[in-house]
């Protein structure tokens, strides 16, 4: 089963925070700003993913 693209963006963000959080003190606010950035990119550009169009087509698709 294929889960939501918007679950898969919850999980990256936590999975994000956590190694984020791993790092030397000093250093995390830049990577939380360069992970930001991204994830912001990835959720922008995610409409134009075809396997996220492909569960969109499904998701709305009627039953036979």
């Amino acid at each position: 089963m294929e889960e939501e693209p918007k679950q898969y963006i919850k999980e990256l963000i936590i999975d994000t925070e956590n190694a984020i959080r791993n790092l030397d003190p000093n250093i995390q606010n830049k990577f939380r700003y360069i992970a930001t950035t991204q994830i912001k990119h990835i959720i922008a550009t995610n409409t134009h993913n075809t396997l996220h169009k492909r569960y969109q087509y499904k998701k709305h698709q009627p039953p036979l």
